[in-house]
């Protein structure tokens, strides 16, 4: 039976024609040849934000089209995106000539049109004439996410992402459209983040807001003190958990929001999203962007409207529900503002059609004692009819399994005193702790509560999925999967819709999955946008179906907790908020104490009493180290070095051997991050001392180490000859990015999880050149770094300690003891045979050795030198 008109057959795929031909469209149109002889132009914007203008002019005369952003706006994206744009646009294929300083590119030798436009192979517009004018058809804008790939990887790699489409334009169209329109929901976003930063800015400013003048000054807003005059006051200090305990004081000095200049605020604006043209990672998506918003999203004088316009921003946008995790509905103020306003959405014009539900959030991370408190007020939390769920958030940097005793309890109570109640965690977003989702699904297993995973991008295995489906076998809606595609490229958890592989065996078991946008105003994203990405990850007509009517399944069953709830409380709703502002009053915050902050003194007193020299700026190192250049090494270790096979541990084991044994102390030291005595950094480590018991000349060893342990019994740092302390974790990549950079030197990725993916991001993008960076990724074993080539040049991907060697080689060979040739294969063939005698048994299997030929023998093989698997 053929599809009704505008849809497309049931499980039928999008079809991917390849747009680097022009033969249909120059069929479509008919051509403008050059015997005209004024030049037309036409604008349009080239992304679906409306951020970069692109003007295109034809000289037919001169056969030339000419290709003009707006250079001042353009230098407001990363550099990344600048350079690969102006690199990778085509004009029928053809790449034109760049002049960055004027931001345009010049297509030569076009002697007639229509012709498409494309970067990268993705189309983007057809230059039609038409009655002498010029016209851009078939337009399809770029994605946020297509431009966050586009400023983020190597110009020579953007082929090998998902940004191509490969579709007839039109057809596109229309099949995009359809996947918009399955979206009719938001079911994981965030209180903070929904509002796009332009209408919360616009809210602050109608309603007379001030904001901290400190947090102007951290993104470069320094307003001169003629215009401070008269306008500053102190206001009480809002906080943001994720940097408390700042060395702030309660009250700060303010200033009215109308006091900007539309440039600073524009300044303000961009700090509040993640950036449109680079991926990121959690440390920036915090300070920034959250840290910027916080002042106005979660000052109480605002909350209402901020709500409203909220509202008003999705219904425009056509999404009809969205379910808020809310971090901090347990102040009675945040509660009573929060329910007073979602009860009156319907009584307006603008806001009636979105009905808005919430989840109560509780940080993943807190202390255990702060997680009971807050459990204690989700019971009466959990009685209101907007709250659904609720919500374990934030970032992964822990184990579902931590908190999952006391969260069984709370559910034990739930069963019995809110029945319809869901828990929802923020499970499997990154690739740090593999269990977590699985961890999660057993809380549905054992208390046969109903569980939302948002994210669930990894560890989602064959177990994890039987176990999902034994749950659904009880309750059809049991397990339900939040997927936030735009989000996890975002945030550099996955590098395109191509690694958002584990979606497809999720939707074959029949899973219910919904969308998520993670906050679109945070992510400067739309429905449309995801729908996009959707779609390059590989979602079919039939898979859009499945996920509406998931969508469609949730809502009535919210809806249907929620008349159950409201029922009782629609003639006096007040009372009812009253009284559990009332009851949340009374429950005693949780006594928490803080870990203490171990000061610099006694670090260094600890570590050098070692023989550990301790470094306290990164910035200014001792002698020994200043006039050397830094390799720093990151990697598996740990449960990510138990996901590697065994044969490319023995393989990283192999190269770590080779690096110690080739390069000369006098001239490098080694980096690493996060010590631990596994995985890569015990085969580093045990070649550092192998060479530092034997050599004249020892190996300088620097490690970077946040939550310092002090212990008397046992010290885990004997290995280094110099450490430096960082505040937390979340800022080890930064950290090792910056301090590599700084150091001139080079970073070596092999396997590794979230820290490694994060660090060979940061320290790419802040390489000397666009084309030329300084970050080698072992391609091969489970993990971050076989990820992470993908988006590399092939100079700088290795699988294998002799490759390595040789790409070092040919830029650093100052880095190598003096005499040793990197481009000789026997040499190399040397270095393998003998790391690998070394190694022995240690690691993985041991091949056995061929002896190396001389040079010249006929017929010399070498065994060694195949790549392992």
């Amino acid at each position: 039976m053929a599809a009704p008109k505008g849809q497309l057959p049931k499980g039928s795929r999008v079809s991917q024609p390849n747009l680097h031909t022009n033969v249909m469209l120059l069929q479509a149109f008919p051509a403008i040849v050059a015997d005209m002889t004024d030049t037309i132009s036409t604008t349009f914007n080239l992304d679906r934000q409306g951020f970069y203008p692109l003007t295109c002019h034809y000289d037919p005369a001169q056969q030339r089209v000419t290709l003009r952003f707006d250079h001042e706006k353009l230098q407001t994206a990363s550099p990344r995106f600048r350079y690969n744009l102006l690199k990778r646009l085509t004009i029928n294929g053809n790449a034109g000539k760049a002049d960055d300083t004027t931001s345009t590119v010049t297509f030569e030798g076009v002697t007639a049109i229509p012709v498409t436009l494309a970067i990268a192979g993705r189309h983007i517009a057809t230059l039609k004439g038409e009655n002498g004018a010029l016209m851009a058809e078939d337009l399809i804008p770029l994605s946020v996410s297509h431009k966050r790939i586009i400023g983020t990887y190597h110009a020579k790699t953007l082929d090998n992402f998902a940004i191509g489409q490969h579709y007839n334009p039109k057809q596109f169209a229309g099949e995009l459209e359809q996947a918009t329109d399955s979206i009719i929901g938001d079911f994981h976003t965030h209180s903070s983040g929904n509002i796009s930063a332009r209408a919360l800015l616009d809210v602050a400013s109608r309603h007379h807001a001030r904001y901290p003048l400190h947090l102007l000054g951290e993104i470069g807003i320094k307003i001169p003190e003629y215009r401070l005059q008269g306008q500053i006051e102190k206001s009480p200090r809002i906080k943001f958990p994720p940097l408390e305990p700042q060395e702030l004081p309660d009250e700060v000095d303010t200033i009215p929001l109308s006091l900007l200049t539309p440039e600073e605020r524009l300044t303000l604006e961009r700090s509040m999203a993640i950036r449109d043209t680079e991926i990121q990672t959690f440390t920036e998506t915090e300070a920034p962007a959250y840290q910027m918003r916080y002042p106005l999203t979660k000052n109480p004088n605002l909350l209402k409207e901020l709500i409203r316009e909220m509202a008003r921003e999705n219904q425009r946008a056509g999404i009809r529900t969205i379910d808020l995790s809310y971090v901090g509905l347990e102040d009675p103020a945040i509660f009573r503002a929060v329910h007073e306003v979602l009860h009156d959405l319907k009584n307006h014009e603008d806001t009636k059609h979105v009905e808005v539900f919430l989840k109560y959030g509780i940080p993943r991370t807190h202390d255990i004692r702060k997680i009971d408190e807050l459990l204690e007020k989700a019971k009466v939390i959990a009685k209101s009819p907007y709250v659904t769920s609720i919500d374990f958030l934030g970032y992964e940097d822990n184990k579902t399994d931590d908190f999952s005793k006391d969260v069984t309890r709370f559910a034990n109570w739930a069963k019995e005193h809110a029945p319809g109640l869901m828990i929802a965690v923020h499970a499997g977003e990154n690739d740090k702790n593999h269990n977590n989702v699985k961890d999660a699904l057993k809380l549905a297993q054992e208390t046969g509560m109903r569980v939302r995973i948002g994210h669930g991008l990894y560890g989602v295995d064959d177990e994890t999925l039987s176990l999902a489906k034994s749950i659904l076998e009880r309750d059809t809606l049991g397990v339900v999967f939040e997927l936030n595609p735009e989000s996890n490229i975002a945030l550099n958890n996955s590098m395109d819709a191509k690694g958002l592989t584990n979606y497809t065996p999720l939707i074959a078991s029949n899973v219910p999955f919904v969308p998520g946008s993670d906050s679109f105003g945070q992510y400067q994203s739309s429905r449309i946008d995801l729908a996009q990405t959707f779609m390059d990850a590989g979602f079919t007509h039939e898979h859009f179906v499945k996920m509406e009517n998931h969508q469609k399944t949730l809502v009535n069953q919210l809806k249907q907790r929620q008349r159950s709830l409201m029922a009782p409380l629609e003639q006096d709703f007040e009372g009812y908020i009253a009284t559990t502002c009332e009851a949340l009053s009374k429950i005693p915050p949780a006594q928490i104490r803080p870990r203490p902050q171990i000061p610099n003194a006694a670090i260094r007193e600890y570590v050098e009493s070692q023989g550990v020299a301790f470094i306290e700026n990164e910035k200014i190192l001792p002698e020994k180290l200043a006039e050397k250049k830094a390799v720093t090494l990151i990697g598996a270790s740990g449960s990510s070095w138990e996901r590697i096979d065994p044969n490319h541990q023995r393989e990283i084991a192999i190269t770590c051997d080779m690096l110690v044994h080739a390069l000369d102390p006098e001239k490098i030291y080694f980096a690493q991050g996060r010590n631990k005595n596994s995985g890569l950094s015990e085969a580093l480590n045990r070649a550092i001392r192998e060479v530092n018991t034997t050599a004249a000349d020892r190996f300088q060893n620097v490690g970077f180490q946040a939550n310092i342990e002090m212990k008397e019994a046992e010290f885990p740092y004997g290995h280094l000859t110099h450490m430096i302390a960082i505040p937390k974790r979340t800022a080890i990549p930064d950290t090792l990015a910056d301090f590599t950079t700084a150091h001139n030197g080079i970073m070596i990725a092999m396997g590794g999880a979230a820290y490694t993916r994060d660090a060979l991001l940061k320290a790419d993008l802040r390489s000397r050149e666009q084309e030329q960076g300084f970050v080698y990724t072992m391609n091969g074993p489970a993990g971050a770094s076989s990820d992470k080539a993908r988006g590399m040049g092939e100079k700088y991907v290795f699988t294998n300690g002799k490759e390595l060697l040789r790409l070092v080689f040919r830029e650093h060979r100052d880095y190598f003891k003096q005499g040793l040739n990197c481009n000789d294969e026997v040499t190399l063939e040397r270095l393998y045979e003998d790391a690998q005698n070394r190694i022995g048994d240690h690691y993985g299997i041991q091949k056995p050795q061929v002896k190396i030929m001389p040079i010249g023998l006929e017929h010399t093989t070498h065994p060694v030198t195949e790549r392992h698997p």
